[in-house]
């Protein structure tokens, strides 16, 4: 047996340890015997080496109680980091991990174990692939096919291969399922693979979506279709709350089909996965099921051909969809058993185009149409849109023909509240968030729009809009009261100082006006830091967002009253900084001038900096950066200096308070329009 090896980051031995990343940055600061990084780490994102921090914290006695658990789970995410090192692709690479971790649990349940004993004799990649060559495939599958033999073959190690083996024979064997989502999310979960997050994983939110919609009318014994399946979360997800399922997925690529076929083995999961274009090549022509989940390809133009195909199957007299959305519903509406109920994701536009207005009352009219759920954005891992959640039952001899609509847009966690959402509105309860029915005359006279933040918009109160128009003129004319007294200050500003020279902001420093200090610290990096001490680091932006934290060596020159910070970007502007009491200090590329010429005023020296006869020159860079030796400061005496930075301060406050006109001018200007929209007539 090999013992798992593997690079862990500082965010991966506080996960083990089960304590902050500041903690990690700290043993490493005090304790002389921690282990140092690999010789291919990064230097600036240290990587260390598995056995010798687990020998560490053991000799620490650092490890919590459910270290035992969590030291599998870190050792099998090591070996299969090692397939990403690789740089084999992350379909291929969960196909690999999900098909070895199959062929030990075909050993763990009774099966043939000399498979998986083989395999973990293996020491090189040529004796694994000639395991794997010969070994029965596990779930039926073709290892043939399904595996990246040539990625194998080329890009994997002896090391990593032997290494991956011993950290799947080290997981979990109690819970292959969580093993599974393990893997799954080290290649496709979120945190910016893109497209890939598409598939699903185990933190997919939309999947989590459908299957708990879709529960709220699943009932046990039921046939259940996905034909978008991706890797299966969605019907694997919805086994788990509804029990004795016959689960069937399909999915037009089959990297993830069979990546969903393992994974419904490793979950204990009875469920079939194939692989072709629903729509094109529909795997189940005049088969209906008694539930449908789908999470389409959103926006995606589909072949004339294969949408005139599909209407004409259908039975529907309505146009050719252009998009897959609609595509969807038409297939899915078209595949429900009586009583059957279909819950499929779409775009909001699928609910407002004028060309699809036609199937959108179709459906209604057959009582295809239970309810129409608009959702927030940040829903799906790959992109940011709000989608619409569509509840679609099989067409009825008697058809309901009213809908259900909701906004769910400014909801949290949709993904949960769904099912309650869903029995609340059947219910005709209170839900929280807004709810109406339309009707198919309603449908009809609104030319088919379906999208439920438009046909939810309350109408005002006509008391309402009277009262906010009235607060509005109020502190309207407060604010131009403000502005009138500014006139004083305008005849102030009439005569500014004038210098009789300048200097650059180099020469000034040559001079040893000022002391530059250079910014050494970066956010998110845990840089060896001896005696390190915990410091708050300063945006580059002075926007109110909240600051990192860095660990800072006791030697650290932090942040004086007075200091000025200027940024290495002309677009972003200078300024001083104000002591809180705490310990700061600045990013790279940023750089503090210490001012100490008691004759030169902090706030004069930023406001020079930042002013437009200062603005960089367009060098051809995207982003403009400062030249000290092209920055000039008018030389002023103290009391010239002051009396500009009084005018500056006269002049933010006019910028402040014309900004907040502008502000009160628009909300009046709503609240006058929304009177005449509103008001009562016989006033």
């Amino acid at each position: 047996m090999t013992t798992p090896t593997g690079q862990l980051a500082i965010k991966d031995i506080a996960t083990l340890a089960d304590v902050t990343r500041a903690a990690v940055s700290n043993w490493r600061a005090r304790h002389d015997d921690f282990p140092q990084p690999t010789l291919d780490s990064p230097p600036r994102r240290p990587l260390f080496d598995l056995q010798e921090i687990l020998a560490w914290l053991k000799s620490k006695d650092l490890l919590p109680e459910d270290a035992e658990k969590k030291q599998a789970e870190l050792a099998l995410t090591a070996a299969v980091n090692k397939l990403r090192a690789a740089h084999i692709d992350p379909i291929s690479a969960t196909t690999l991990a999900l098909y070895l971790l199959s062929l030990r649990k075909q050993a763990d349940t009774g099966q043939d174990g000399s498979d998986w004993q083989h395999v973990r004799a293996a020491t090189t990649t040529g004796d694994l692939i000639q395991v794997l060559e010969q070994a029965p495939a596990p779930a039926g599958l073709d290892g043939a096919t399904i595996l990246p033999w040539t990625q194998i073959k080329d890009l994997l190690s002896d090391e990593s291969a032997a290494n991956l083996v011993a950290g799947i024979g080290q997981a979990d064997g109690e819970d292959y399922a969580a093993v599974a989502d393990t893997v799954i999310d080290v290649f496709l979960g979120l945190g910016g693979r893109g497209d890939l997050s598409a598939f699903g994983s185990s933190k997919s939110l939309s999947s989590k979506l459908l299957s708990n919609a879709a529960a709220t009318t699943t009932a046990p014994g039921d046939t259940v279709l996905d034909p978008t399946c991706g890797i299966g979360g969605t019907l694997i997800d919805l086994n788990a709350q509804v029990s004795d399922l016959t689960l069937l997925g399909n999915d037009i690529d089959p990297g993830p089909v069979a990546i969903a076929q393992l994974h419904a083995y490793l979950a204990d999961v009875d469920a079939t996965f194939t692989s072709s274009d629903s729509l094109a090549h529909d795997p189940h022509p005049g088969t209906t099921f008694d539930a449908i989940v789908s999470e389409p390809p959103l926006g995606l133009h589909i072949q004339p051909e294969v949408a005139t195909k599909l209407v004409a199957s259908s039975g529907m007299d309505v146009p050719v969809p252009r998009y897959s959305d609609e595509s969807f519903l038409i297939y899915v509406s078209t595949h429900l058993a009586p009583g059957g109920y279909g819950y499929v994701l779409t775009t909001v536009g699928a609910g407002f185009r004028r060309n699809m207005a036609q199937l959108r009352q179709t459906l209604v009219a057959q009582g295809g149409v239970e309810a129409v759920i608009q959702l927030p954005a940040g829903l799906l891992s790959y992109s940011r849109v709000p989608t619409l959640l569509w509840v679609l039952r099989a067409a009825q001899d008697t058809p309901d023909t009213s809908v259900l609509i909701a906004d769910a847009t400014g909801a949290k966690s949709a993904e949960t509240q769904i099912g309650h959402w869903l029995e609340d509105m059947r219910a005709g309860r209170e839900t929280s968030i807004p709810v109406r029915t339309l009707s198919l005359a309603e449908l009809i006279t609104l030319n088919g729009d379906l999208t439920p933040s438009k046909l939810l918009r309350e109408e005002l109160d006509s008391h309402e809009v009277t009262t906010s128009l009235r607060d509005s003129l109020t502190q309207l004319e407060k604010i131009v009261g403000q502005i009138q007294q500014f006139r004083d200050d305008v005849s102030l500003l009439t005569h500014p100082p004038a210098p009789v020279r300048h200097s650059t902001l180099q020469q000034l420093i040559d001079a040893g006006s000022i002391i530059q200090h250079r910014g050494r610290h970066q956010p998110n990096k845990d840089n060896y830091v001896k005696d390190g001490v915990e410091a708050l680091l300063v945006p580059l932006r002075n926007n109110g967002e909240a600051p990192d934290t860095v660990l800072a060596a006791p030697t650290s020159r932090w942040l004086q009253e007075g200091d000025v910070l200027v940024p290495p970007h002309a677009t972003m502007p200078a300024r001083v900084f104000i002591d809180d009491g705490q310990q700061w200090v600045v990013p790279i590329g940023m750089s503090i001038l210490e001012v100490t010429d008691s004759d030169l005023d902090p706030h004069y020296l930023a406001a020079c900096i930042n002013a437009s006869f200062n603005e960089a020159a367009n060098l051809g860079a995207p982003i403009p950066r400062r030249d000290f030796k092209h920055i000039e400061v008018p030389a002023l005496a103290p009391q010239g200096q002051q009396e500009v930075v009084d005018a500056l301060a006269r002049l933010k406050q006019m910028q402040q308070t014309a900004d907040d006109l502008t502000r009160e001018a628009k909300a009046t200007t709503d609240a006058f329009l929304n009177v005449v929209r509103y008001g009562d007539s016989t006033h």
